[in-house]
């Protein structure tokens, strides 16, 4: 994303292609939805709660909050899109 620091903390909405998808589950239980939009040398980290209805190189809207570093625990996470439905985001297919 051109200029992270003006879209941090800002909700945005992105389409992209979706690449590196990984549905993990937590050690506390809770089901989550990583991956990568964009290609390899330019893309963001999209992060969801739940298991996402989407597929590797499926072409996908985002809405969210952008963060250009967030702290979660020891873990650092940039240049990420936080989509959760807690936070109004969204994940879907575009037609």
């Amino acid at each position: 994303m051109k200029e992270p620091d003006k879209f941090h903390r800002k909700r945005v909405q992105v389409e992209g292609k979706v690449d590196d998808l990984k549905k993990k589950t937590s050690r506390a239980g809770n089901d989550y939805t990583t991956f990568k939009l964009g290609s390899d040398d330019k893309h963001l980290n999209v992060f969801s709660y739940g298991h996402l209805n989407i597929e590797e190189d499926d072409t996908v809207i985002v809405v969210g909050v952008f963060y250009k570093e967030k702290r979660v625990g020891r873990s650092v996470f940039k240049n990420e899109i936080d989509a959760s439905p807690k936070v109004g985001g969204s994940v879907r297919r575009k037609n």
